[in-house]
């Protein structure tokens, strides 16, 4: 099982360089990042995890891209990607050249993890409806992999069209980097996890009755189940835990570091790397 870090690249924090090389010189194999366009002052929204309001931290995020493609520079193994990242917000056309641009320069780095967004204010600043918002990510993200996989791509639905054109750079991944669903275990997120999912980015680790019923959901629509891959984000970082999660077949996890100084993060780092030495043996 691969180990990554889950990580809000926040401006006053470490450098993506410097990060990246962090992770990767220690062992890790993939590192994360958080997204947010903005934080609107008057938030009604409530957070999955229950927080009344996000944390200070993410009015300060760079773009999740190009933070994730400097880190992708500075290291030569380690994986990143979106985590998630939230594709109803997005121009599909411009997020699957980002995601592909990306890709190539890593020489095929990259995953990608989306999601469908918790905050509606800032949902609908990018004139998205929130109460349509998973129908446009399943749209978008169909729509992607169509840019990334065909010689001439076109698409036409109800949020998303574009006449047959030439879409450039293609994806370095065959046939593209991986899709994760990065959500719950709700009625939709399982219907789009085995319609157009790679794999599962389950929040916090395995739930079994969630597993079960994402296969039976792929058995009924005619899907092996495991040809779905597993994984889980922000996991809690004990040993007892990370083997749990790697005795259900997980591919990844990640661990969260916390945005605060350079040498706080660095810190955290180290006392990661001796909690996945202990599972490691």
């Amino acid at each position: 099982m691969k180990i990554g870090i889950a990580f809000s690249p926040a401006d006053f924090s470490i450098m993506p360089d410097e990060l990246g090389r962090a992770v990767e010189d220690r062992g890790f194999d993939i590192l994360v990042a958080t997204e947010h366009t903005h934080i609107p002052v008057e938030i009604n929204s409530k957070m999955p995890t229950g927080r009344a309001a996000p944390p200070e931290h993410h009015r300060n995020l760079y773009h999740q891209n190009l933070w994730l493609s400097a880190a992708a520079s500075a290291t030569s193994k380690l994986i990143v990607g979106p985590g998630a990242c939230m594709v109803a917000q997005h121009d599909p056309i411009d997020l699957a050249r980002e995601i592909a641009t990306m890709d190539r320069l890593s020489h095929g780095r990259v995953l990608f993890a989306i999601g469908y967004g918790w905050l509606e204010e800032e949902i609908a600043d990018h004139g998205v409806d929130p109460r349509k918002r998973w129908g446009v990510a399943r749209e978008k993200t169909l729509a992607i992999k169509e840019i990334w996989t065909a010689e001439i791509a076109s698409f036409s639905g109800k949020y998303v069209n574009f006449v047959p054109s030439y879409f450039g750079p293609k994806v370095y991944q065959s046939p593209h980097p991986p899709v994760f669903i990065g959500a719950g275990a709700t009625p939709l997120s399982l219907s789009h996890l085995v319609e157009f999912g790679d794999g599962w980015l389950m929040r916090y680790g395995v739930d079994v009755e969630a597993l079960a019923r994402m296969r039976q959901k792929a058995e009924e629509v005619g899907r092996d189940p495991g040809t779905i891959r597993l994984a889980a984000h922000r996991t809690a970082p004990t040993a007892e835990n990370l083997e749990f999660q790697a005795s259900q077949g997980l591919e990844f996890v990640t661990l969260t570091v916390e945005p605060t100084t350079r040498d706080e993060v660095l810190r955290k780092l180290d006392e990661l790397v001796a909690v996945v030495q202990e599972l490691r043996g």
